[in-house]
C-alpha cells in the first residue's frame, strides 16, 4: 500500500502543487514580512523540505516502478533533479558563506556570517565564557530559548517579542530578550546588525557582566587576506562603474579577484562582490555542495537534449502523429499612416525650408558621437530619435528626421518654443495649460504664464505621493514634466556632451551649454558659427565648424570614441527600424492564419504555391528579426537581453521560431505562434519601455549570464504558444455544434500543444540552472528564492504537471489539458511581469508597496472563464468521426 501511494502520479500531483502554492504564497510573504520571515516560515521550514524530500522519493519510486533506466534520456534528466537536490542539501547544512571586509593594506584572518546569531559572552571574576547561538529573527517564528551552565550556575536566554521594521527590499529586526540568572531577571533590547560586526550591549547581571549581541558572527579563515590594491574602472566619462576588482595577498602569493573571475583556494571561494570608502569586499563561501549539484546540472542537460532528439521521446511520437495533418500560412501587408501639421506663415516658410535644405547637414550632425549620462557612446542620431520621440511619441515631425527637428530646436530655439511638439494625453492636464481636448501636442510656451511654470505645484505634489497612489493624472503629470525638461535641455544643448577633455581622457565630456559657459579649448567659436548658419539656413555652410566639432572629437576622444564601423552599424538599425516594422507583419500572418485555420478545419489541403510562399514570408521574417538582434548585439557590444524592451523583442523571436520549426504544418499552431510574436513586439514598443540600449551594470559581464536569459526566454515563447493554442482548443470546443468540430481536430491541437509546451518547459529548466551556475560564478550562490527565482521555480512544478497530466486518466481530457496550458502561462506572466512591479526583490523594479491590478486582467480572466464554461458545456458535440 505505502509503495503504491509513494510511486503514484496522484502523490507528484500532490507534492507539485503543494510546493507551487507554498513558493508563491511565500513571495508574498516576503514582500510583506522580509525575507528572513518568509526563509524561516516556508523556505527553509522544516516540513518545505520534507516535501521536497518526498518528492525525491516520488521520484525514484516512479523511475523504479516505470522501469525509466530503459530509457536512458529520461532516466538521466530525472535522476539528475535528485542528484541536484542532494547538493543543495550539502550546501544547506554543511556550507558557510558571508562578507569579507578588506581595508587597504590591513590583514584580516576571517569574515562575518551571513547566518545571524545571537552572541553572549559571560565575565566572573576574571573568567570568560563565549557562546553564539544560530538564529533568524522574523515576524512568526521566534520561540527561542537557551540555557548555558557558568561557575555552576545556569543562564537562560529567552527571545520574548520580535519587531520587524521593513524599508524597502530591507527589514532590521529588534529583540526583546530576557535572561535569568539566579534569581535575577534582566530584560534588553537589541538591535539586528546583518553582515556587520554587531554593537553588543554590555551590562551587570548580578555578579557578572554579560555582552548581547545579534547579527553577523565572526568565522575564522586558515589564512590572513591582504588588500594590495583596488581598481575600478568606469564608463566613459566616469559616471559609472564598468567592473572593478582587488588583488589580494594570501601567504605571501598575490591573487586577483574580480568581477564573475572569482579567487578559489583551499576549499574557499572569494567573489568580488562590492567596495566603500575603506577598500573591497568580497564574498567568501565554502560549499561542499557543489560539485555534485554541478554534476547534477551536466546530468540534467544532456538528458533533457538528448530527451527532445531522441526517436522513443514522447516529443518525437507526437511529432510523428503532426506530420500526418498538413496546412499553410498566409500573408498581409499593412502601411501606416501620417497627419500633418499646421503652422503660421511665417513658422510654414520656415519649416518647408528647413525639412528641405537641412537634410544633409541634418545627417551629418546625426553621425556625430555624443556621451550620454550613463557612460555610453553613440551617434547623435539615436540620442535624436530618442528626444523626439519622448515629446512627441513619433518617430518623424512634420516630415522632418528626428536630426533635423532636434537641430532645430538647438538653433531656433525661439519659434520651436511656438511649435507643437510636447505630448499630452489626460484632459485634466490640457484643461490646466489651455489645451483643447481634442489637441495631443502642446506647444512649450502653452506650459508658462510670463515667468511662472503652470503646473510646478501639481507636479511637486504628484512626486510626493506614493507610487502606489498616484493615478493616471499624476503619472502624466510627472511624464510631462520629464518631456519639458527634455525639451529645455534640447533647447540649450545640455544632453550634447560632444566635447572631450584634452588633458584627461577619461574626464566626462562636456555639454554644448557647458563648453558656452565655460569658452573651454576654444570650441566655443566653431559652436557659435554652426549655431549662426544653421539660424540663418545656411546649411552648406555650416557643414565647415561641424567637421570641425567632429575633427575635435576624433582628435581628443580616444579611447572612448566609436569606430566607424560601429556609428555605421548603429545608424543602419536606426533607419531600418526592423522591430517595429515586424509588428504589422506578425500580426497580418498570424490573423491570416487564423482565418485559414478555420477555412481548411475540415481537412481541404491549400495550393502547394500559397503554402510555399506564405512559409518563404515567415523565413524572411523571421531572419530579418534575427538580423536585427544581431545588430543591436554588434552596436551594444553585449548580446541583448540586459534590460525589458531587449528581453520582449527575444520573446517574440522566440514565438516566431517555434512556428517557423514546429508549427509548419498547423494552421491553429501557426496563428498562434504569429500572433504572440506580434503581441509581444507590440508591447515592447509602447510608451513606457524604453528601447535604449544602456551599459551594463559589472555583474551582468558574464557568458553564463548570456546564455541563462537567452535560454529561459526563449523558452516563454513556447509556452506562450502553448496557452494561444490551449485557447484556441477551448474554442473549437465551444464552437463544437456549429462547427461540426471533429475528434481529431481537437486531438491535433492538443498534440501540437503538448509538443510546445514541453519543449518550453525543457528551455525553462535548462535556463532556469544555467541562472544557477551564472550566480554561483557570479556572487556565490545558485539559488536565493528571490522572488524572480521563486516564481520561476513555481512555474517548472506547474508546467511539469501540465505534461505529466496524462498519467492521470481520470482527469486528463482535451478539455482540462488546453485550460491547464491556457491557466498555467500566468505563472509565466507572473514571473516576467508580475515581480517587477508587485513584488520587491533583486530583480524586481518594486519597492514593495501594493499596486492595484490594472482592470484588463479581471476582463482577460473573466473571458477565460466564460470561455472554459462554453467550451466544457459544448465539448460532448464533438463529432466522433
Amino acid at each position: 500500500m505505502v509503495k503504491r501511494i509513494v510511486g503514484s502520479f496522484w502523490l507528484m500531483l500532490v507534492l507539485f502543487l503543494t510546493l507551487g502554492i507554498s513558493a508563491g504564497v511565500a513571495t508574498f510573504v516576503e514582500n510583506d514580512y522580509g525575507t528572513s520571515t518568509a526563509r524561516v516560515g516556508v523556505y527553509e521550514a522544516w516540513w518545505f523540505e520534507l516535501l521536497l524530500a518526498l518528492l525525491c522519493l516520488n521520484m525514484v519510486a516512479v523511475m523504479l516502478k516505470t522501469r525509466m533506466v530503459r530509457h536512458v534520456p529520461r532516466f538521466l534528466f530525472h535522476g539528475a533533479f535528485v542528484l541536484i537536490i542532494l547538493g543543495a542539501a550539502l550546501t544547506r547544512y554543511f556550507g558557510v558563506e558571508g562578507v569579507l571586509n578588506l581595508p587597504q593594506g590591513e590583514r584580516v584572518q576571517g569574515f562575518l556570517s551571513a547566518q545571524n546569531s545571537i552572541a553572549l559572552t559571560l565575565n566572573k571574576e576574571g573568567k570568560t565564557q563565549t557562546h553564539a547561538f544560530a538564529y533568524t529573527a522574523n515576524a512568526w517564528y521566534n520561540s527561542f530559548g537557551k540555557s548555558v551552565e557558568f561557575e555552576g550556575q545556569k543562564v537562560r536566554l529567552h527571545v520574548k517579542r520580535v519587531e520587524i521594521e521593513k524599508k524597502g527590499l530591507a527589514t532590521k529586526a529588534t529583540l526583546e530578550m530576557e535572561l535569568f540568572y539566579k534569581d535575577i531577571t534582566r530584560r534588553v533590547h537589541l538591535e539586528e546588525y546583518a553582515l556587520r560586526m554587531a554593537e553588543p550591549m554590555i551590562f551587570t547581571l548580578g555578579d557578572m557582566h554579560v555582552a548581547l549581541s545579534y547579527g553577523a558572527a565572526f568565522v575564522p579563515l586558515p589564512f590572513a587576506v591582504e588588500l594590495e590594491e583596488f581598481e575600478i574602472v568606469y564608463y566613459p566619462g566616469g559616471a559609472s562603474p564598468a567592473t572593478y576588482s582587488s588583488q589580494v595577498r594570501i601567504e605571501g602569493q598575490s591573487y586577483p579577484v574580480g568581477m564573475n573571475a572569482p579567487l578559489r583556494l583551499k576549499g574557499y571561494t572569494f567573489y568580488q562582490s562590492s567596495y566603500d570608502e575603506h577598500g573591497s569586499i568580497l564574498w567568501v563561501n565554502k560549499d561542499p555542495g557543489k560539485w555534485p549539484t554541478y554534476a547534477g546540472y551536466g546530468l540534467l542537460f544532456l538528458g533533457l537534449i538528448w530527451n527532445l532528439l531522441d526517436p522513443r521521446s514522447r516529443v518525437r511520437t507526437l511529432m510523428a502523429k503532426v506530420r500526418a495533418h498538413e496546412a499553410a500560412l498566409g500573408v498581409l501587408l499593412l502601411f501606416t499612416l501620417s497627419a500633418p501639421l499646421q503652422a503660421q506663415t511665417y513658422e510654414e516658410l520656415y519649416l518647408e525650408e528647413h525639412k528641405k535644405g537641412s537634410v544633409a547637414l541634418a545627417q551629418a550632425f546625426g553621425e556625430l558621437v555624443v556621451q550620454t549620462r550613463a557612460g555610453r557612446m553613440k551617434p547623435m542620431d539615436t540620442l535624436n530619435r530618442e528626444i523626439l520621440r519622448k515629446l512627441t511619441g513619433k518617430e518623424t515631425y512634420f516630415g522632418m528626421s528626428a536630426n533635423q527637428v532636434v537641430l532645430g530646436m538647438l538653433t531656433h530655439q525661439r519659434l520651436w518654443k511656438r511649435l507643437p511638439l510636447i505630448k499630452v494625453k489626460d484632459p485634466k492636464v490640457k484643461e490646466l495649460i489651455g489645451l483643447s481636448p481634442e489637441t495631443s501636442l502642446a506647444k512649450f510656451e502653452d506650459f508658462f504664464r510670463g515667468n511662472v511654470y503652470k503646473l510646478e505645484v501639481l507636479v511637486h505634489q504628484a512626486h510626493q505621493t506614493r507610487p502606489a497612489n498616484r493615478g493616471t493624472y499624476e503619472k502624466e503629470l510627472i511624464r510631462v514634466d520629464e518631456r519639458l525638461n527634455v525639451a529645455i535641455m534640447s533647447f540649450y544643448g545640455a544632453l550634447f556632451r560632444f566635447f572631450p577633455d584634452p588633458e584627461d581622457v577619461h574626464a566626462p565630456w562636456l555639454s554644448m551649454d557647458a563648453m558656452w559657459a565655460q569658452k573651454a579649448h576654444g570650441m566655443h567659436r566653431a559652436t557659435q558659427r554652426f549655431m549662426d548658419r544653421v539660424f540663418a539656413r545656411d546649411y552648406a555652410g555650416a557643414m565647415e565648424p561641424l567637421d570641425e566639432i567632429a575633427t575635435y572629437a576624433k582628435t581628443f576622444g580616444e579611447p572612448y570614441l566609436l569606430s566607424s564601423a560601429r556609428i555605421h552599424a548603429e545608424l543602419w538599425l536606426n533607419r531600418l527600424g526592423i522591430f517595429p516594422r515586424l509588428i504589422g507583419w506578425y500580426v497580418g500572418l498570424g490573423v491570416l492564419s487564423l482565418v485559414l485555420a478555420f477555412v481548411y478545419l475540415g481537412g481541404n489541403r491549400p495550393k502547394t504555391w500559397l503554402h510555399r510562399a506564405l512559409f518563404g514570408t515567415l523565413a524572411a521574417l523571421f531572419v530579418a528579426h534575427i538580423g536585427g538582434i544581431v545588430l543591436r548585439w554588434y552596436v551594444g557590444g553585449f548580446i541583448p537581453m540586459s534590460n525589458t524592451y531587449e528581453s520582449i523583442v527575444y520573446i517574440a523571436w522566440s514565438c516566431a521560431l517555434a512556428g517557423l520549426v514546429l508549427f509548419r504544418r498547423s494552421f491553429f499552431g501557426l496563428s498562434a505562434a504569429l500572433l504572440l510574436a506580434g503581441i509581444f513586439m507590440l508591447v515592447a514598443h509602447l510608451g513606457n519601455i524604453d528601447p535604449q540600449i544602456t551599459p551594463l551594470v559589472p555583474v551582468l559581464h558574464s557568458f553564463w549570464l548570456s546564455v541563462h536569459v537567452s535560454v529561459i526566454t526563449a523558452s516563454y515563447g513556447f509556452l506562450g504558444v502553448g496557452a494561444l493554442l490551449g485557447a484556441m482548443s477551448l474554442l473549437l470546443l465551444a464552437l463544437a455544434k456549429p462547427l461540426h468540430v471533429k475528434q481529431k481536430n481537437v486531438a491535433y491541437l492538443a498534440w501540437v500543444n503538448e509538443i510546445a509546451l514541453i519543449i518550453g518547459l525543457t528551455l525553462l529548466v535548462i535556463g532556469n540552472f544555467l541562472g544557477g551556475i551564472w550566480a554561483n560564478e557570479s556572487w556565490g550562490r545558485y539559488w536565493g528564492w528571490d522572488p524572480k527565482e521563486t516564481w520561476t521555480f513555481v512555474s517548472i512544478l506547474l508546467y511539469a504537471l501540465v505534461v505529466h497530466w496524462r498519467f492521470l486518466p481520470k482527469l486528463y481530457s482535451v478539455f482540462s489539458f488546453s485550460l491547464l496550458s491556457l491557466l498555467s502561462f500566468g505563472s509565466i506572466l507572473m514571473t516576467y511581469f508580475g515581480v517587477n512591479f508587485y513584488l520587491a526583490g533583486l530583480h524586481s523594479y518594486a519597492t514593495g508597496d501594493p499596486v492595484p491590478l490594472p482592470a484588463w486582467v479581471f476582463g482577460i480572466l473573466g473571458a477565460v472563464a466564460v470561455l472554459a464554461g462554453a467550451a466544457y458545456k459544448n465539448q460532448s458535440y464533438i463529432n466522433k468521426e
